[in-house]
């Protein structure tokens, strides 16, 4: 079980006073004083994985439904849409205005990890999946799970994104499909859910399972908020995502979002 939401380091927030905002204001005001005080307020990869992943909780309270991709792709909306422009128009303010590293657009996934990890970057635009190598990399460091709220408080129906990266399932053609369902129940267990969690450094979605690192912990306080699944991943169509997260590249680039 991934969070896709951005990682930011929590000591760097309490020496300036700042707390995860709940609205597009405050999250353009806590950008704006980690700027004043010398601090990158976002690491974004925009060469490679940051379009993809950054988009996600952008989005995810611009979209007028939680299924808009795939009517996008049915022929029933289109990225020409008030959702979308105006999720563009808000990634190109924050490029505008100086929240993202200088040559975000040139800067690739293991760059943008090192500005967050040397703490020149106050945020992160990945997700929990990376949490645990950033610790490896500066045991010092201290993180939390935050969504840039891209509407008023009042209008915003989600706090995150999370997406399910790992199932198991039966063959349905498997010759031993009951005890195949045995050792899916047997895996399901919280106690052997937690030993899996804790070996490979993987959150689940089995209820009850006892965290032991900072890092899992982080992620799991997740579990009990109102998230959705991650919305890139509603497009099914490789060459749709791919426009999808260009046209994020393109407004980076200095297009209109109108245009992109």
């Amino acid at each position: 079980l991934v969070y896709n939401d951005p990682i930011y380091n929590v000591k760097l927030f309490e020496q300036y006073g700042l707390t995860p905002p709940t609205d597009w204001e405050g999250f353009l005001a806590l950008c704006q004083k980690l700027k004043d005080n010398g601090i990158i307020p976002i690491a974004f990869a925009g060469a490679d994985i940051g379009p993809g992943q950054f988009m996600n909780t952008m989005v995810m309270n611009n979209a007028p439904s939680d299924d808009i991709f795939t009517k996008v792709e049915a022929g029933e909306a289109k990225l020409t849409d008030e959702f979308w422009v105006k999720t563009l128009t808000q990634i190109k303010e924050l490029n505008d205005k100086g929240y993202f590293q200088q040559d975000a657009l040139g800067t690739k996934d293991p760059a943008a990890g090192a500005l967050f990890i040397q703490e020149k970057a106050a945020m992160l635009a990945s997700g929990s999946y990376q949490l645990a190598q950033n610790k490896l990399q500066n045991p010092n460091l201290e993180q939390k799970l935050l969504a840039p709220i891209t509407v008023s408080a009042d209008q915003a129906k989600y706090e995150g994104v999370h997406t399910t990266t790992f199932m198991l399932a039966v063959n349905s053609k498997s010759k031993h499909p009951e005890e195949a369902k045995k050792f899916i129940e047997f895996l399901s267990k919280p106690e052997v859910a937690s030993e899996y969690a804790n070996q490979t450094g993987q959150n689940v979605t089995v209820n009850d399972v006892k965290y032991d690192t900072p890092e899992l912990q982080v992620a799991g306080e997740w579990a009990s908020k109102k998230t959705v699944f991650q919305p890139r991943f509603t497009i099914l169509n490789g060459d749709n995502q791919k426009a999808v997260t260009n046209s994020i590249q393109a407004v980076l680039s200095g297009t209109s979002p109108e245009e992109a």
